[in-house]
């Protein structure tokens, strides 16, 4: 079995070898790794959209304590957000993994 590792590192090798068994993979290599690559894009976009989530998180407990409860709501808002945007990108995500 080919790793996804290996056939990222190797695309050309896999292509290659497969040629020896009359099977021409480019296609499928390249499809391979644009899945992938969306993947890791998706993935990305996904944890930095969590990390922004727990920074505001840190904030609005800070304005809560300074008493500033307006300026809270409002970034609880945009927790909202990016919680909704959160979950559409990971159902991509489980779809293009399906795909993989």
């Amino acid at each position: 079995m080919i790793t996804l590792n290996f056939l990222r590192e190797h695309p050309q090798e896999v292509v290659e070898r497969l040629k020896i068994k009359n099977f021409d993979a480019s296609t499928y290599v390249r499809d391979i790794l644009e899945i992938d690559n969306n993947r890791r894009a998706l993935q990305k976009q996904l944890d930095d959209n969590l990390a922004e989530q727990n920074s505001i998180a840190k904030q609005i407990g800070q304005l809560f304590r300074e008493g500033k409860a307006n300026e809270a709501q409002i970034l609880k808002d945009k927790t909202t957000s990016l919680k909704n945007t959160a979950k559409e990108t990971e159902n991509q995500l489980i779809n293009i993994e399906k795909s993989l």
